[in-house]
């Protein structure tokens, strides 16, 4: 899938795992600043945390940007991160009638 249609990644307690390991030493504080967000949703994340989305029954998200933010702050892509291969030119399809 295009990276340009994806808006949010359902997040998991496993991704939330792996973002810890590959956090490593480094404080949440400090790839939180790194990564262009707050050391709270560092924290969510990586604990499969988020109370707003838990109240609405849905499953809990991340932004694509804040994903984007993350993983170039470790010096992973998001594809290794997400153990998924993207589409990088979808073949354009022609118009509905």
């Amino acid at each position: 899938m295009s990276r340009t249609l994806i808006a949010s990644v359902w997040w998991t307690k496993e991704m939330g795992e792996r973002l810890k390991i590959l956090r490593g030493e480094e404080s949440m504080a400090s790839l939180a600043k790194r990564a262009g967000c707050s050391y709270q949703s560092i924290q969510h994340l990586e604990r499969g945390e988020y109370t707003v989305e838990e109240r609405k029954s849905l499953k809990p998200s991340v932004s694509w940007e804040k994903l984007e933010g993350i993983c170039k702050a470790l010096n992973i892509s998001v594809e290794d991160f997400l153990q998924v291969q993207l589409v990088k030119n979808p073949k354009k399809l022609p118009p509905l009638t």
